[in-house]
């Protein structure tokens, strides 16, 4: 028979799953069935020594009966208990019916042979029962890497073997479908192989948005992968979901310039500085005639910049909300004053440190010294008016301005609003999501017109819902590699920037506790702009709520806390180079 085609398939995660939402909870149901207390944490240890012995026999696999022959239990009946390992398996063993449709569709074609290629230590008679017991075809090819002593990861020599598979029968079109971006994707383009990826999520994430089925898996076509620096901490499924989700809503922002008319958006925040960075390497600036900047300010200089003194109370209320464990210097640094001799703040009846229920003391800082905080207030401002002025912002006919933010409530909205009704321009906001439901957002959105992005694009409420309830999640992703900025010291006209007021607290802890967060943040910034700049904006759309799934998912584990400086991630980097990427990008 002639054949114009090789399809393959991964195994795992993708044509088939397990039941169970980590593969070493199979080893837990092998110690039960066995009887053997601690099972799992012998067969977990065989497994690494296995993996010790393979590299120093130079192999670059192993088989299951390598492990078993490395686990310590005395008197234990190592080809009992490997069956019982195989039956669980293939009783935990679930089909995936989204891809096990395109697999039969694959099978039936008379022009297109169909390989399962999987790295795995079980040998090919476990995938044939497996496909058995799940009445689906057996395909015409079968390379496991237990049995080749090649894999998919790493060097990728599985795929040289399926490429000559492919030779055997004349077939130079060969597509391989598969769930990890590094070994099924990566590795296989750089044989000039068809990669499609297969993003699942976890079954954790499958229980909040249950509504999604069968939305919430997505299958992204590559014929090239950008060439992308992985920081060693997080994964490239991650990175992959992260791009997607930026350049939707980089698209989504450009959408709503469109329809709204607008000249300029600013990306403000910290929140805002990598969806900068794509719009420039976009080139949406010129390509669209609509200016994108990055606008370093932080909730606090939100709250200066729309203050005066006929709103005086109101920035008083909001500039002194959630002050729990601020030293009374840090208060004075938010407000741009020097702070006075600790004495006298006891003259005035302040304390040293600031607790949680001591709103009252700031209250009065705020009252004290109301005309400093007003005079400090007005020369912030006008700074701000000349740089904006000197980068074009003000000098455009329209009247509307997009300002975009992760999300949440619409605080740094609602004062910036007020700044710029000043100079007659009308500010709307854009954001991944807002606390739906919340009597402030509920009351905001009568005065301020604030799109969400999971709203606008109709996804379902229970995945806002989740999006901001992991929040904190969403924030350190796309938070900049730079400390907080607590205001404007002046506009430098020579180099058209603002010098920049930083808060150092954070910085403090981070260098005692010998933590560079700002360095790897930035290499995850750039990983995750590099791969979104090559994702195509109409697969961004279709991929949009499953790569924001996927990362509610991880958001649910201790994922977060393994990631670095997320204990403490308010002042991302103290380093000159942190400083000096955000001066170049203002």
């Amino acid at each position: 028979m002639l054949y114009s085609k090789l399809v393959s398939f991964d195994f795992f995660d993708t044509l088939c799953g397990r039941r169970c939402s980590d593969p070493e909870d199979i080893f837990k149901l092998v110690g039960k069935s066995i009887g053997i207390d601690g099972f799992a944490e012998a067969r977990i240890d065989a497994q690494e020594k296995a993996f010790t012995l393979m590299h120093s026999k130079k192999k670059k696999t192993i088989h299951i009966r390598d492990i078993y022959e490395c686990l310590s239990i005395e008197e234990a009946n190592i080809d009992k208990i490997m069956k019982t390992e195989v039956m669980h398996e293939l009783d935990q063993s679930i089909v995936n019916q989204d891809i096990c449709r395109i697999y039969k569709e694959c099978i039936e074609c008379n022009n297109t042979l169909v390989a399962i290629t999987s790295d795995m230590y079980l040998d090919s008679s476990f995938f044939v029962q497996c496909l058995e017991k799940h009445e689906i075809p057996l395909p015409d090819i079968i390379l496991i890497s237990c049995e080749q002593n090649a894999k998919k990861r790493d060097d990728g020599s599985l795929f040289d073997l399926l490429l000559k598979k492919a030779a055997d029968h004349g077939i130079s079109d060969v597509i391989h479908i598969g769930d990890n971006v590094s070994s099924d994707i990566q590795n296989a383009l750089k044989r000039n192989i068809r990669a499609i990826l297969y993003s699942s999520s976890s079954s954790s994430a499958l229980d909040i948005c249950s509504t999604l089925r069968p939305q919430h898996r997505s299958i992204m076509t590559y014929t090239r992968m950008p060439e992308v620096r992985y920081p060693h901490f997080i994964s490239a499924d991650v990175i992959h979901s992260l791009a997607i989700v930026t350049r939707q809503l980089v698209e989504f922002c450009l959408t709503k310039s469109k329809e709204l008319a607008v000249q300029s958006i600013m990306f403000a925040a910290r929140d805002g500085y990598i969806l900068s960075e794509l719009w420039k390497r976009l080139g949406y600036d010129k390509k669209h005639g609509i200016d994108g900047f990055y606008f370093p300010c932080s909730r606090a200089v939100a709250i200066k910049c729309g203050s005066a003194e006929r709103n005086y109370r109101d920035f008083s209320e909001q500039f002194t909300s959630g002050i729990k464990g601020l030293l009374t210097s840090d208060l004075f640094d938010r407000m741009g004053l020097e702070c006075v001799p600790v004495s006298c703040l006891e003259e005035l009846g302040l304390q040293r440190r600031l607790y949680a229920k001591s709103e009252i003391f700031a209250e009065n800082v705020c009252h004290i010294f109301k005309s400093q905080i007003l005079s400090q207030i007005a020369t912030e401002k006008n700074a701000l008016s000349q740089y904006l002025e000197g980068i074009g912002v003000l000098r455009h006919s329209a009247s509307k301005l997009l300002l975009f933010d992760i999300g949440w409530t619409g605080t740094s909205q609602l004062f910036l609003s007020k700044y710029f009704a000043e100079l007659g321009v009308e500010a709307e906001g854009v954001y991944l999501a807002l606390d739906e439901g919340s009597s402030r957002v509920e009351e905001r959105r009568k005065s301020m017109r604030m799109h969400s992005a999971c709203l606008s694009l109709g996804l379902p409420s229970v995945i806002s819902k989740a999006v901001f309830t992991s929040r904190l999640l969403f924030e350190y992703f796309f938070s900049a590699a730079h400390p907080t900025i607590l205001g404007f010291k002046r506009y430098n006209r020579e180099h058209m920037a603002l010098d920049l007021l930083y808060d150092d607290r954070s910085s403090r802890s981070f260098k005692k506790s010998g933590v560079h967060s700002g360095a790897h943040k930035l290499k995850l910034l750039s990983a995750i702009v590099d791969m979104a700049k090559c994702i195509d904006p109409a697969q961004a759309s279709v991929n949009f709520s499953g790569s924001l799934v996927h990362l509610i998912s991880c958001a649910q584990s201790d994922f977060l806390n393994s990631l670095p400086g997320s204990q403490g991630f308010d002042g991302w980097t103290y380093t000159i180079s942190g400083k000096d990427s955000l001066a170049e990008n203002q």
